[in-house]
C-alpha cells in the first residue's frame, strides 16, 4: 500500500473515530435513531470503527523516535479531577494514557478557557465490537463532564490509536504540545513516537479550517448565541498554528505560534488577531445547557441543546461584532492561505 493511500486512511479512520468516540454518529441517519435509544449509534457503528482499524496498517517509518516525558496532572480544575477520576475507574485498561493540554494543563485557565484532551486507543480494544462500544461509551460520558464544566465546550477528545505511535499524524497533533501537557490516567508517562511530518498535510488543515471560517463569516452576519460564537472564534485563533506548520512543516504550541505567525503576517492584517485575542480576555459568558450530574452519553439532542440553550451575544460584546471587523477576519483567512501557496 502506497503511503498516500496508507495517510489517507489513516485521516479518514481519525476522522470518524473522533465522531464516533465522542458521539457515536457516523451516519445522518444516527442522529435520529439516537433519539430513540441513546446507545444505538454506539452499538451500530462499532463494526465500521474495526473494519476501519483493521485496514490501517502498522508502518515502517525511518524517523527515530522521540521521548516525552508527561507529568501527572495535580491541578486543582475540577472538570479535569472528574474526568481523571472516571477515566481511572471505567478505562484504565483500554487506554495507553490519556492527557490533558491547553490552558488547564498549564494552569493559565481564564473564563474563555474550555477542555483539551487526547486519548490514545490500545490496539486490543479493536479486537471486538463489544469493547469497542465500551470504550465508546466511556469516552463520550467523559466529555458530558468537559460539558458540565463549560456549556459552551464545543468538541470532545482528540482521539489516536496505539498504531499511530509509528505513524504520528503531527497535523492532527502536533508532538510539542506533549512538553505543555498532564497526563489524567498515568501518575507519570513516559510516550515514544515516531513522527510522520508533512507539510501537505498542514496546509491542507489550514485551508480546510479557514473555508470553515469563511463560510460562516460569508453570511453577512456573526452568530448570535455564545455557543456558536465561541466556536468560531476558537477556529480562528487557530489559524497562527496552523499557519506557521503549513509553512515549517513542523508542529508548534499554540501560544508560540501567535509570537512566530506575527512575524510573517502585514501589521495591519494582524490587527485583527489581536482584537479577537481582546475579547477571549473579557469573555464571561459560560451558561447554557446544565447536564445531570451523573455523566451522561453526549448525543446530537445534547448538542443541539448546547446551542438552543446558550445565551444570546450580550450588547457589549455585539458592539465589538461589527462588519469591519468580520471584513478583517476574511482578510486574514486570505492572507494566511495565500502565504502558503
Amino acid at each position: 500500500m502506497s503511503s498516500n493511500i496508507r495517510n489517507m486512511n489513516q485521516k479518514t479512520f481519525l476522522s470518524s473515530a473522533s465522531r464516533y468516540f465522542n458521539t457515536g454518529v457516523l451516519h445522518r441517519s444516527d442522529k435520529l435513531c439516537a433519539i430513540f435509544k441513546a446507545d444505538w449509534p454506539l452499538r451500530k457503528n462499532a463494526a465500521e470503527i474495526k473494519s476501519g482499524f483493521d485496514l490501517l496498517e502498522t508502518t515502517t517509518n525511518p524517523a527515530p523516535f522521540e521521548s516525552y516525558n508527561i507529568e501527572k496532572y495535580s491541578g486543582s480544575n475540577i472538570t479535569a479531577n472528574r474526568i481523571s477520576a472516571y477515566l481511572k475507574e471505567h478505562l484504565a485498561t483500554d487506554l495507553l494514557c490519556a492527557v490533558a493540554h491547553g490552558s488547564i494543563a498549564t494552569d493559565e485557565q481564564i473564563s474563555y478557557s474550555d477542555f483539551d484532551g487526547l486519548v490514545i486507543i490500545r490496539n486490543e480494544v479493536f479486537s471486538n465490537e463489544a469493547r469497542i462500544k465500551h470504550v465508546a461509551e466511556h469516552l463520550s460520558k467523559s466529555y458530558s463532564l468537559m460539558i458540565q464544566g463549560d456549556p459552551l465546550q464545543h468538541h470532545g477528545w482528540f482521539v489516536l490509536t496505539e498504531k499511530d505511535i509509528s505513524n504520528w499524524p503531527a497535523y492532527y497533533f502536533p508532538p510539542v504540545v506533549f512538553n505543555y501537557s498532564k497526563s489524567l490516567l498515568n501518575d507519570t508517562l513516559q510516550l515514544k513516537i515516531q513522527n510522520n511530518v508533512s507539510a501537505g498535510d498542514s496546509k491542507t488543515s489550514l485551508t480546510r479550517m479557514a473555508a470553515t471560517i469563511n463560510k460562516t463569516l460569508l453570511k453577512h452576519n456573526f452568530p448570535d448565541n455564545a455557543y456558536q460564537l465561541k466556536s468560531l472564534l476558537s477556529e480562528f485563533m487557530l489559524l497562527p498554528t496552523l499557519f506557521m506548520q503549513a509553512m515549517t512543516g513542523q508542529g508548534i504550541y499554540k501560544k508560540q505560534s501567535f509570537t512566530e505567525a506575527k512575524n510573517h503576517i502585514d501589521p495591519e492584517v494582524w490587527k485583527v488577531m489581536d482584537k479577537i485575542s481582546e475579547i477571549r480576555s473579557s469573555w464571561d459568558i459560560n451558561s447554557g445547557i446544565v447536564l445531570p450530574e451523573n455523566p451522561v452519553l453526549v448525543t446530537p439532542v445534547i448538542k443541539r441543546k448546547q446551542i438552543s440553550n446558550s445565551k444570546l451575544v450580550p450588547d457589549y460584546l455585539q458592539s465589538k461584532l461589527t462588519d469591519q471587523l468580520r471584513q478583517e477576519m476574511l482578510k486574514f483567512t486570505r492572507f494566511v492561505v495565500t502565504k502558503i501557496q
